[in-house]
Formats: structure tokens, sequence, C-alpha cells
């Protein structure tokens, strides 16, 4: 019978070696013994979002379809942290004597219904994350009248368009933890069935001469789970990733005030990088000539709502990393065992 850790596909601690002696005099220039755990490397990936807010239920190109795909590319970009996850806890029983007490435990349990807070950079003009929520709540319950609408998109003219539920209401998010190289994950979940609680309208309030940009911490109501599958799947989307680690590899934006205001277009230069006009991809806004180096290609460019060199999470259990980035041969590990699978691959 093969045995399952739950560590399995995790970074694995160096084992004795990196224990220090505090006993007596302490042997500081043995390093290895201070390879410490650090805090603040987190990466935050959607699943999917909510297919009531959907283009397949909203219409393609349609104004929530559009704010759904950029709502989510703010939570993967724009991700500063994430709070709520409970430890581990247990419950003893006593046994004694009548004179002396032993208490053992007798029950373990994990966090189920968890309360987590988001935290992203700052509100958008516009109102991206605060319209998306409004839009949301009111989707799933209408607010005066507590029915189920989708937003108009569950009848029309007395015609059923699609058949509600909870199902269709939820994100499902992946949170990994890496170590400081960015390569290696410390630890991950997947955060199942997932609701924003609240749409913040309180921003809306104003006071002469007071001027400030508006901090975003989002509450989601959400079931965080963790097991071997999940690393599998969070060791692979972090090696899927295009994240520039090394700054002296950088290509930076300039900001020359010329902006293409087309709906859903947006066009902005590069330091040595190519320009992209209606999807091609032309001649240097700086650096000119035809750039042919793929490396100086601008990473995630919006164009037309689109988004590009995006990984996308689809599990097959095909590629399998250890906590060290070793490739092993393992078929059976899926998150579900029916026709649901996740795998990483370019969009």
């Amino acid at each position: 019978m093969s045995k399952i850790n739950i560590g399995d596909n995790l970074k694995q601690a160096k084992g004795t070696s990196a224990i220090s002696n505090l006993r007596g005099v302490v042997d500081f220039g043995n390093l290895q013994q201070f390879d410490l755990f650090e805090t603040g490397y987190g990466i935050f990936g959607v699943i999917n979002g909510p297919y009531c807010l959907s283009a397949n239920v909203q219409g393609e190109g349609s104004g929530y379809s559009i704010l759904q795909e950029a709502y989510i590319m703010i939570l993967e970009q724009e991700f500063r942290g994430l709070s709520g996850l409970d430890d581990m806890e247990s419950d003893s029983s006593e046994i004694t004597d009548g004179i002396s007490t032993i208490n053992l435990i007798t029950k373990v349990t994990e966090q189920s219904a968890a309360s987590v807070t988001i935290t992203l950079l700052r509100e958008k003009a516009g109102r991206t994350i605060s319209k998306y929520h409004e839009a949301f709540l009111r989707c799933v319950k209408d607010p005066r009248s507590q029915f189920k609408t989708y937003l108009g998109a569950i009848k029309s003219n007395n015609v059923d368009i699609i058949d509600p539920g909870f199902d269709k209401e939820v994100f499902n998010f992946l949170y990994t933890i890496t170590d400081n190289t960015g390569f290696r994950v410390e630890g991950a979940y997947i955060l199942l069935c997932s609701q924003p609680t609240n749409a913040n309208l309180s921003m809306l309030e104003t006071e002469k001469g007071n001027h400030e940009f508006v901090d975003v911490s989002l509450a989601y109501n959400a079931f965080p789970i963790r097991s071997k599958s999940v690393n599998v799947i969070a060791t692979n989307y972090v090696r899927a990733l295009n994240i520039t680690r090394d700054s002296t590899n950088y290509n930076w934006g300039i900001s020359t005030g010329v902006t293409d205001m087309e709906r859903d277009a947006v066009t902005y230069y590069k330091v040595g990088a190519p320009k992209v006009e209606n999807g091609a991809i032309v001649e240097g806004a700086v650096a000119h000539g035809h750039i042919t180096d793929p490396s100086t290609t601008p990473d995630n460019i919006m164009i037309k709502g689109v988004r590009h060199n995006v990984p996308t999470v689809i599990y097959t259990g095909n590629d399998v990393y250890d906590g060290n980035q070793n490739k092993n041969s393992n078929q059976s590990d899926k998150l579900n065992k029916g026709t649901s699978s996740f795998d990483i691959k370019k969009s």
C-alpha cells in the first residue's frame, strides 16, 4: 500500500544538517543551520470565476463579462496578501483516577468554513473592484426583492436562459506560498466555493479637502483544502508563471502620454520592446527597428480585453514535481477522479 504524505511535492527540509545546536557555543560559521522560513512570497491564481457573470451567460463582450475579466486580472496581478487561515487544532479528553489527571488528544480539526481577507493594491479609477462586487451580489440576490436574478439572465420574455444554482455563483482560487527564490513551494491551498461578501460603497463618502487613494481588503467566504494534489497543482502553476525575478533583465515601461483610448484596448511602450498595434507587433517605440528577441516581448499585454501569455490551471496529473523541482512520473494524482482535472498550460 502506497503512503501519501501531505508534504509531498513541497520544498523539503534539509534534515539534521539544518538544525542549530544552542547548547553552549553556537557555531555561527555553519550557515546551513540558519536555513530559515521567510514569509511574504504569496502567489494568487484564479481557477475560475462565477459562471453567472461569464460571457456564456451575460453575453460575449457584455459589460459584466468584461468587468469580471478585469477583476480576475486584478486579483492575480495586484495581489498583496491573504489572511484568515486558521491553525490545525485539537481537543483533549481527561483521564483521571480521582487524584491525578492526564489529558490526551481525542479529536483533531482543521478549518472548514473560512472568512479570508484578500489585500490588493488600491481601488482603480472607475471602481472596478467595488462595481464587480456590487454586480456579483445583485446577481445572486436582488437586495430589495431577495430574488435570484443573474441580472436578468435567468429568464427573458418568459423563456428560460439558465438554470440557476450555487455551482454557478462561486470562485475557486489557488493560493501558493513559495520560498525566497519564487520557485519552490512551501505550502498551498485551493480555496473552494469562494464568494465575496460585501461591496464597498462607503468609498463614495466625501469630505471637502480630504483626498486619498482607497485601500482594498476583500472579505471572502471560502472552504480551504490542502492535499498532495493541491501541492502538485501549485508547483506546476508557479513553474508556468512568467515572473521577472531579476530586475536587471526587466524591460521598464515609459509613459509618453500617448494612449489608445479605444474601448478595451491599451497601448503602452517599453524600453527596447515592440509596440503592439491592432494585435500585431511593430517596431519598438524607443529602440527602433524590428525586435527578434522573444524575451523582450511585453508580458501580459491587454489587446481588446484578451489576456496573452497568462497561465491557465488545468491539472491532468501527468507532470509531477517534488519540492526540489525534480520531475516524477505519477498518473494517479488528480484533484478529482471524474472528468474534472487540472493542469498548467499557456493560454
